[in-house]
């Protein structure tokens, strides 16, 4: 995926900002006295407010996930659907050109016999046109396109925001698992990959919802 001049400006600022800012969490970590009671229930206090995101996560990967398979599904029969209409529509246009042959090679005696092949015809015109394009139905061959061009794109939004939301959980579970560690073998330093998995992990979760910023590494 490329990215425009711009988005690599807003790239390096947050690469910047974030690195300023696990800098200082760093130092800060190292002035954190795991083993004080009170310190060890802010950051179990911390481990419990950050369930609530993942859960989110979690609950949004799950819904966006089975959105993507039912898109996908619908994509495949719209497509198959204009597949059908564009077979239909060569029959119906190697029938007439049947019909024109027929007419110079062998024409009918009878005026009456004449008018009922040019109604036929025309009947047949009328039908491949509206395989084409039938706006009332939806069902004509450029509404059906547009229709499996605009899932097509919806479900590549929706697999987007459902890799997103997966990435998102997994950094704030790795977040929590750090942190916890932390707590059970009272090493203050693992605190500062468990803060840089919380804040990535937010960021992604709240670029999930309408990809905004595009990840480039996701």
């Amino acid at each position: 995926m490329r990215h425009t001049p711009k988005q690599h400006t807003v790239l390096g600022i947050l690469f910047f900002a974030t690195s300023s800012k696990l800098q200082g969490v760093k130092t800060a970590m190292f002035k954190i006295d795991i083993n004080n009671e009170k310190v060890r229930d802010i950051i179990g206090l911390l481990i419990g407010i950050i369930t609530i995101p993942m859960a989110v996560s979690t609950l949004h990967w799950s819904n966006t996930t089975s959105e993507t398979i039912t898109m996908s599904i619908n994509e495949a029969n719209t497509y198959g659907f204009y597949q059908g209409k564009a077979v239909r529509k060569a029959m119906t246009q190697l029938r007439i050109y049947d019909l024109e042959m027929d007419l110079k090679i062998n024409p009918p005696e009878k005026p009456e016999h004449l008018e009922v092949i040019k109604e036929r015809m025309a009947k047949l015109r009328q039908a491949a046109d509206t395989y084409e394009s039938d706006p009332k139905t939806g069902e004509g061959k450029k509404e059906l396109l547009e229709k499996a061009k605009a899932i097509e794109a919806k479900r590549d939004h929706m697999s987007t925001s459902s890799t997103y939301y997966g990435n998102a959980m997994i950094l704030l579970q790795l977040s929590i698992i750090l942190a916890s560690t932390a707590l059970t073998v009272r090493v203050g330093l693992l605190l500062v990959p468990a803060a840089a998995f919380m804040l990535f992990g937010l960021f992604v979760l709240m670029d999930a919802a309408m990809v905004f910023f595009p990840i480039p590494f996701f």
